[in-house]
């Protein structure tokens, strides 16, 4: 537990030291979110958080890695699964950033969302069955056998625009974010040991976002941006297929507030 800690503590400074700095360079790049069209802000507002999130995240998790502790060693031991992770998440937030400065049309968005859950696929986040109810005559367990790779697609490019969706008004995305990324933390606590490839990711993420949090709340000074929703939808997505409960507490933690904003 004292290593998840540190991922958390370590990212949640570094996230509250490097929004600000993340602020300049999107005023510089022309990253803004400026007032008219969908924006509901009245002034401009940055939309570059997400390069202080990412780092903030990414940090931590390199610096365990080259320690002697016992969290490293079954981060090493997946390593593969590790390289999917941040590989995937560097390859969204990238995609974000430049549509935050230069644009990008939808459909190359959607191609290079899919193609990280392709890779997410490779390195090994899956979804490969559907647990059922105990009933009479019921497996427990159907397996998706052809289904299981367009499940898995689906899954991870869902949840990733459904951030991009919710980014926008002030501490939305990253309060939903946070609150999710808690859930399967918890979950994953109480899951047992063998959940530490879970629970440090989460507690890097949770970090990350409450650091930002602090620059984002009304009156926002600046809003995470394509780069920010696309990558924690993108590590919230594949973090979850590390287990069954994980994907079912992502999917209630996200749909909840969606679902009680739906009316106003």
């Amino acid at each position: 537990m004292r290593s998840v800690f540190a991922a958390f503590l370590v990212s949640a400074i570094l996230s509250v030291l490097l929004t600000p700095v993340a602020r300049i360079v999107g005023q510089k790049l022309g990253a803004v979110s400026n007032p008219g069209g969908r924006n509901v802000n009245h002034r401009a507002i940055p939309r570059s958080g997400g390069l202080a999130i990412v780092i903030a995240f990414i940090f931590p998790l390199v610096a365990l890695f080259f320690t002697e502790s016992s969290v490293a060693v079954t981060v090493r031991a997946e390593w593969v699964r590790g390289v999917g992770l941040i590989g995937g998440g560097l390859i969204m937030a990238t995609v974000g950033f430049l549509d935050d400065t230069r644009r990008v049309r939808a459909l190359y968005k959607l191609y290079a969302q899919v193609a990280v859950a392709c890779l997410a696929w490779g390195t090994g986040f899956r979804i490969e069955w559907i647990s059922l109810p105990a009933a009479p005559f019921l497996p427990a367990a159907v397996s998706l056998g052809i289904f299981a790779f367009p499940m898995t697609i689906a899954w991870i490019v869902g949840i990733i625009n459904a951030f991009n969706l919710i980014d926008g008004l002030d501490g939305l995305a990253g309060g939903i974010a946070f609150f999710a990324a808690l859930t399967n933390l918890v979950v994953a606590y109480v899951g047992g040991g063998q959940n530490l490839l879970i629970m440090v990711p989460m507690a890097a993420l949770l970090g990350s976002i409450l650091g930002f949090l602090f620059f984002n709340f009304n009156p926002a000074r600046i809003f995470m941006g394509d780069a920010g929703s696309y990558f924690i939808g993108y590590v919230l997505a594949t973090s979850a297929l590390l287990g069954a409960s994980q994907k079912a507490s992502t999917a209630v933690s996200l749909l909840v507030p969606i679902l009680a904003m739906g009316v106003p």
